[in-house]
């Protein structure tokens, strides 16, 4: 996430799961605040942070696909 520009950003998360006809989603809403660097501040609300780790958790632990994209706000200041 260091990597994220500062603003708003979504980030999506997609694991394929055994015995799903498609694959289980999170989607986590994210702001990065400060000037680009790597010690920016990347601030998440718990009550989506909580489903996205628990799916990410799922991702990792087993050998189907996952995916992790990032998505810029388009409303941009200034």
């Amino acid at each position: 996430m260091a990597r994220l520009a500062p603003g708003e950003h979504v980030v999506r998360l997609g694991v394929d799961m055994e015995g799903q006809e498609r694959p289980l989603s999170a989607t986590l809403p994210v702001t990065v605040e400060g000037d680009g660097g790597a010690d920016d501040l990347v601030g998440a609300e718990p009550k989506w942070l909580d489903n996205f780790v628990f799916l990410l958790t799922c991702g990792l632990a087993q050998t189907l696909c996952s995916g992790v994209m990032y998505l810029r706000s388009t409303d941009s200041e200034g």
